[in-house]
């Protein structure tokens, strides 16, 4: 096949909405191994072969292909299922690159994304479900730039072996290659001062950035934008803006709040997004926020006690079924991990749990907060125990309740007690609302939590 125009690649593109791998092969027996739904698509769909080539993959429009895996999410609809490769990082060539003619912004300059549910049960039923033709120009340029600029920095002053892709927002510096390659096969470091090599790594588009570009094609009036009302030209100035809008309102109720802003002052569960959205000036409810769905940072409001800052409650993230922590191989390609790329935290403070009466709940001052390197390593920790537990087999035990049924169901995971960082507890409507991932346990559903304690620890540091 060849492409010409940008227009008969789009409409290449839109003729294979709908179809699964099944009706790309015709007949032909699917490939194997990782990545290979990608491969076919990419090669039944547009006649690319799998390669190494630096150049595009339409080279007459300068134009990247991705092919990128969505997953389905128990709440419904779908989300991105992994981080985006864009280049290798070449550490002696990127010390002398400038961000306007570097090799990773060529190719970031225009990429059509081809998106498709990934049936993991049936792979050869996975279906391609839109496209678009992302341009960084059009995009969040500067925010991707600063993560450039961070990278390169950081290997020009001999600390490549240093970098991780906790460091980046956006545009990951993420490990790259296949297995444990020995030390002393990475490549060697242009300054050796630190260290003579570094792990090989490449430049990564993180899931929240790809989860955003999908939300836009999916629906595209969705989002609201930030930059459509303020001025910003970095990640800094953007979460500095975010900060100093909501930090107006510390030590103010909130029924002030409320009332100052058209808010209809009462307990909502919405609360977090209702807040931020109010404050930067957004009037639809039912938007999310474009720049904070791509920096991956989640909103939560922290009800805490006034006298030391104690949260009456742990901090809950989405359930998720046993099975699938179990066919995930690696922390850092975990669901969990992509929750942990950044909070913004808005304490609510009151002096007990049950006060409702919104002019003694005051607002708290708020902040980002982003798991640091020896953080992450910890919390890591922390999920393989409760991994193990599950690949060797929950054990449910029963204990004497006095309640309908006369007990009730202790598992061996892991307590908040015995954990510094992260605890498993029940997500679930009742105790009849078991995992179906695993029903011959009984167990019912589970979600990771953050500990009480820690989230204190953040609150008073």
């Amino acid at each position: 096949m060849e492409f010409k125009t940008e227009q008969s690649l789009l409409e290449r593109a839109h003729s294979l909405k709908g179809k699964t791998v099944k009706d790309l092969l015709k007949g032909v027996a699917i490939d194997k191994g990782k990545g290979a739904i990608g491969n076919i698509i990419e090669r039944e769909g547009f006649d690319i072969a799998n390669n190494n080539d630096a150049r595009p993959d339409f080279k007459d429009l300068n134009i990247e292909l991705k092919v990128f895996p969505l997953k389905t999410i128990a709440k419904g609809g779908h989300t991105s299922k992994e981080r985006t490769k864009i280049c290798s990082i070449n550490y002696k060539e990127i010390i002398n690159e400038k961000w306007m003619v570097s090799h990773a912004k060529k190719k970031l300059q225009k990429i059509l994304f081809i998106f498709y549910y990934y049936d993991k049960d049936q792979p050869i039923n996975s279906k391609i479900l839109d496209y678009t033709l992302f341009q960084l120009e059009n995009s969040s340029e500067p925010l991707i730039k600063e993560d450039w600029e961070r990278t390169r920095g950081l290997v020009k002053e001999g600390k490549a072996h240093l970098l991780s892709e906790s460091q980046n927002i956006i545009l990951a510096a993420s490990r790259s290659g296949a297995g444990k390659v020995p030390e002393n096969q990475w490549p060697e470091q242009p300054n050796k001062i630190y260290s003579e090599r570094a792990r090989q790594r490449a430049f990564s588009l993180k899931p929240s950035f790809t989860k955003t570009l999908w939300l836009e094609t999916n629906n595209k009036n969705s989002l609201d934008s930030i930059k459509g009302k303020f001025e910003y030209d970095s990640i800094a100035s953007l979460e500095k803006l975010i900060l100093s809008k909501l930090n107006k309102w510390t030590g103010k109720s909130l029924l002030e709040f409320a009332t100052s802003n058209n808010i209809e002052p009462k307990e909502s569960k919405n609360r977090n997004a209702d807040i931020l959205r109010a404050v930067l000036g957004f009037k639809d409810k039912k938007k999310n926020i474009k720049e904070i769905l791509q920096m991956g940072l989640t909103v939560k409001t922290i009800p805490a006690r006034k006298t030391d800052y104690m949260p009456f409650e742990g901090m809950s993230f989405s359930y998720q079924p046993l099975k699938e922590i179990l066919d995930e191989n690696r922390f850092d390609e975990s669901e969990f991990y992509s929750y942990l790329q950044g909070f913004l935290f808005i304490p609510l403070i009151r002096e007990t749990c049950e006060e409702k009466d919104l002019s003694k709940i005051i607002i708290g001052k708020s902040f980002i907060w982003r798991p640091t390197k020896k953080q992450l390593l910890e919390i890591q920790l922390e999920w393989e125990k409760y991994y193990e537990v599950i690949k060797s087999g929950i054990v449910l035990t029963k204990k004497k309740q006095n309640n309908k049924k006369g007990f009730i169901l202790k598992n061996n995971l892991p307590k908040e007690s015995e954990t510094n960082f992260i605890h498993m507890r029940p997500h679930a409507r009742d105790s009849d609302d078991v995992d179906q991932s695993m029903p011959e346990i009984g167990i019912t559903k589970q979600c990771f939590w953050f500990n009480k304690s820690f989230i204190q620890t953040l609150l008073v540091d």
